[in-house]
């Protein structure tokens, strides 16, 4: 009977333990990626190198935006010609143009407010956001 006591508190351990939960934030402050960690007794605080940022993709800001928000670009994509797309919630594209810097301004003060989908084709690559017009 001991024996199974011991046993039964042995196992449990990672069962019932202080779980902790880390984040990880891509530079518009999406979160990306989730994982649980069972040491946070152990632990104090996390530095921010544990966190996961996402640097291939492009930035869009302000988001949500009443009027205009801007499309940033990362280095690798300044070189090359790269086209944008925007599609309303039913999939038809609202605007289409081409990004000839790492940064472009984009009026939509003309769209209805609702969700839109921002595309960003370069180099048989695809990015794509999430925009919402107030």
């Amino acid at each position: 009977m001991f024996l199974v006591l011991l046993l039964s508190f042995v196992f449990a351990e990672k069962t019932f333990a202080q779980k902790c939960l880390v984040f990880g934030y891509d530079p518009d402050g999406n979160r990306v990626s989730r994982a649980v960690d069972y040491d946070c007794f152990e632990k104090d605080e996390y530095d921010e190198a544990q966190e996961i940022a996402y640097e291939e993709g492009i930035r869009v800001y302000p988001n949500p935006t009443s009027g205009c928000f801007t499309i940033v670009v990362p280095d690798f994509l300044e070189t090359t010609s790269a086209v944008y797309e925007l599609y309303d919630f039913n999939g038809m594209i609202v605007m289409r143009s081409v990004l000839n810097n790492a940064e472009t301004i984009v009026d939509i003060g003309s769209l209805s407010a609702g969700v839109y989908l921002l595309k960003v084709f370069s180099d048989g690559e695809v990015f794509s956001k999430i925009v919402l017009k107030r």
